[in-house]
């Protein structure tokens, strides 16, 4: 379809949408029109809208707290935005209390009818906030990286505190971000991207958590020259999916990956055990 390019002052071109695509895609005067060029071509995309605010009823009372808790965090990321809880008593609503105040940005209970809660998000996430949060979740990840480092050099383990400390605080923060994502806060065409990233880098946090028990428990850890030098390969990895979210490079994210599996082939307890369990547990 031939559009004619109309001057507009002294330096600006346009030209008009045809009327068939706009009506097909509910585009109206002050909507916004994504563009991006690809070779020789501008291509022009509808931005996705923010739809209707979403509510849910469920029924939890034959639950137990683990699947509560993977509920309502999958409901949260989602983008749900109002929840209507059915439960038990008050042991669960401690439960779903807890969850709301380690996990569930903006969500909030608001009222308590005869077994029922009513939770709603209060604090809608806005993307402008999005960059920060993931620049705080890489910050959390490599200075767990670094105090594993460090304490496996001196044979004692004494920060497995801050480590499930700091891990409950990139779960809460993963969450959040994908959020943003799910209620297109974040450009449609990054998402595949900063999936990869959030996936990747919250299941190496999960594993430096798992690792570090394993550590604690131990009587005594002998520390060999290959487990030294993984995790050194495992730090250069994060620092270079680092450099990936810096400069968006989505081609090298899946280059990475591949080198994560390569790692993962030749993981292995620091107990020595012959058999290499999963690089990332769960």
């Amino acid at each position: 379809m031939i559009r004619k390019v109309v001057r507009h002052g002294t330096s600006t071109l346009t030209i008009s949408l045809p009327a068939k695509w706009a009506k097909k895609f509910g585009i109206k005067a002050g909507d916004e029109i994504d563009t991006f060029e690809v070779k020789k071509n501008l291509i022009l995309s509808p931005v996705p809208k923010q739809g209707p605010r979403e509510e849910l009823e469920i029924d939890v009372r034959s639950l137990d707290n683990e699947f509560i808790r993977y509920i309502l965090l999958n409901l949260y990321r989602a983008g749900l935005d109002k929840m209507r809880i059915r439960l038990n008593d008050l042991e669960q609503g401690e439960h779903i209390q807890q969850c709301l105040n380690t996990v569930l940005l903006g969500l909030e209970v608001i009222s308590k009818e005869d077994g029922y809660w009513i939770l709603e998000n209060v604090t809608e996430p806005t993307g402008e906030k999005f960059t920060m949060v993931m620049r705080r979740i890489f910050f959390l990840t490599k200075e767990n990286l670094s105090v594993i480092a460090q304490d496996l050099r001196q044979g004692v383990f004494p920060h497995a505190g801050l480590i499930q400390q700091q891990t409950q605080k990139h779960l809460q923060l993963d969450a959040y971000c994908k959020r943003l994502i799910n209620k297109n806060h974040v450009h449609y065409r990054d998402r595949d991207f900063y999936q990869i990233l959030l996936h990747f880098v919250l299941a190496l946090d999960r594993c430096c958590e798992h690792c570090y028990k394993f550590l604690e428990s131990q009587k005594s850890v002998n520390v060999g020259k290959d487990t030294i030098s993984l995790l050194s390969e495992i730090q250069a990895l994060f620092d270079q999916f680092h450099e990936c979210f810096f400069h968006h490079r989505l081609d090298a994210v899946g280059k990475l990956t591949r080198e994560s599996l390569l790692l993962k082939s030749r993981h292995y307890f620091l107990g020595h055990s012959k058999r290499p369990p999963a690089l990332c547990p769960g």
